[in-house]
């Protein structure tokens, strides 16, 4: 019932991981990551590391490892969780148009920032911003989804880094709920 993790070429780094204390699996894939066809696997539990070793060091299960070693992986460290046969749910579409929103205030925000400093460039700078932000919320949008297992939430994101976070329903602390004018 312990997983053991080490790693680390110069600052060393073992851990024993009690696997009833895992609250949130994610794994993680860079541009890179992707390339080479390995993945991060990381995950948090239930006590185990002050905060500020908890910034330092994040308990990464491996990290490295090769994806198709990836769901024997998973399988070890949360049983019943198959990333390969998750039915994902679509986010809302209508973030899109609430993320090129977003991207249009804050185009202007910079534009009126900068005025002063770069002049007309300002507005330059500004129109790259906003086509920027119109074209990645759309992928933004389509990286985002959820899926709702027998015992566990799985949430997905990143369309230039992915991310699969699963966490199940028991270890769940809190749940917040966020809003802003966007």
């Amino acid at each position: 019932d312990l997983l053991r993790t080490s790693h680390g070429l110069i600052s060393r780094f073992a851990a024993t991981i009690p696997r009833h204390r895992i609250q949130v699996l994610t794994v993680r894939q860079s541009p890179l990551d992707r390339w080479f066809d390995r993945a991060v696997v990381q995950v948090e539990t239930a006590g185990g590391f002050s905060d500020d070793q908890a910034r330092t060091l994040a308990p990464s299960l491996a990290p490295i490892v090769r994806r198709a070693d990836l769901a024997a992986l998973v399988a070890e460290a949360m049983p019943n969780v198959n990333l390969d046969q998750i039915q994902w749910q679509p986010v809302d579409p209508r973030g899109v148009t609430r993320l090129r929103r977003r991207g249009a205030i804050e185009g202007a925000v910079l534009c009126a920032l900068t005025v002063s400093i770069l002049g007309p460039w300002s507005l330059f700078l500004g129109t790259l911003w906003l086509a920027q932000r119109w074209i990645t919320a759309s992928w933004t949008i389509e990286a985002w989804r959820y899926a709702l297992l027998d015992d566990a939430i799985a949430v997905q994101s990143g369309w230039w880094t992915r991310c699969v976070s699963v966490a199940r329903f028991e270890r769940v602390q809190s749940v917040v709920l966020a809003e802003t004018p966007f």
